[in-house]
């Protein structure tokens, strides 16, 4: 393939999609739409039919690690290479010079003749990207081409705010040790706070962050329509529960205490996109639904 043609293709490929929270459908159509909407505006979604909000959006496929999630959240790049992988071997691909940090990598086959000891992926300090395929479990020798996804920081841009730096953090983390995700969650509310309404939050949450917020906004977090202040107040009981070292599985909504009790049954560990801890993505989705209730209003005004 000519390379101007391949460039296109692998652009056209890391276009970011918004997918619609409430039926994952996304499409080049519904980008376009969005591109001339605002992030607080609502956009109908062209499969359900629904009406959802744009920054509701961009939050869950944060969370949730969606394609373009990382990149749509943090306003950061996402970039599309073609790879060819041998089992038992590994690809380097050369990245140098576009990204200043990586978030997160996803390679996609045509084929899983020899997945079955999985793809391991990492960017190495020579800013190269590695793509490793295991072994075929018998001994078949498969060549596999594909695509490798990769969302980070490019080059030359500014850091994020502290607040957001903290949650891009604590998200980072969710795998390897998800009790820090859920403290690091607690902070970034309490760093946005700080930072908004030029206030230092004492311990008490969220009975403090009702009185600053009502302070600053004209209106008690528990009294938003969108948010639910009883999980609210579980996150902040969550939080503590880990921090004191204590048994964090019984400060959890009803309907995540079985989740959470079987990935801690399974090895700490789901197969698939969703693989971590459903605390530490409770955690996550009540942080950043503090965090957008005030900035609805705070850039409203």
């Amino acid at each position: 393939m000519h390379n101007s043609v391949l460039e296109k293709n692998l652009d056209f490929l890391a276009t970011p999609l918004i997918s619609c929270p409430l039926c994952q459908a996304s499409s080049s159509d519904m980008r376009e739409m969005m591109q001339k909407a605002g992030l607080w505006d609502e956009v109908e979604c062209h499969a359900c039919k629904k009406k959802f909000e744009i920054a509701t959006a961009i939050d869950e496929m944060f969370v949730d690690s969606s394609p373009s999630g990382y990149t749509l959240w943090t306003g950061g790049e996402r970039i599309c290479r073609p790879i060819v992988c041998t089992s038992g071997q590994t690809q380097l691909v050369d990245i140098r010079g576009i990204f200043e940090q990586v978030y997160i990598m996803t390679p996609y086959f045509e084929r899983f003749e020899c997945l079955g000891g999985g793809v391991f992926t990492k960017f190495v300090q020579q800013n190269y990207a590695m793509v490793a395929v295991a072994p075929n479990p018998d001994g078949k020798i498969v060549t596999m081409s594909g695509y490798l996804f990769i969302e980070g920081r490019p080059a030359g841009q500014p850091q994020l705010e502290p607040w957001k730096q903290m949650l891009l953090n604590a998200k980072l983390l969710i795998y390897d040790a998800p009790h820090l995700t859920i403290i690091m969650a607690l902070n970034a509310v309490d760093l946005y706070l700080e930072s908004t309404t030029n206030s230092v939050i004492p311990k008490g949450r969220p009975g403090t962050w009702n009185t600053i917020i009502k302070k600053y906004f004209q209106i008690k977090l528990s009294d938003m329509p969108e948010i639910n202040f009883e999980k609210i107040e579980q996150f902040v009981r969550l939080r503590n529960a880990l921090a004191h070292g204590k048994d964090h599985v019984r400060a959890l909504p009803k309907e995540l205490v079985d989740l959470e009790e079987k990935w801690i049954a399974n090895g700490k560990c789901y197969e698939g996109s969703g693989a971590f801890s459903p605390s530490a993505a409770f955690a996550l989705i009540s942080a950043l639904e503090v965090i957008r209730s005030c900035r609805r209003i705070h850039e409203h005004r």
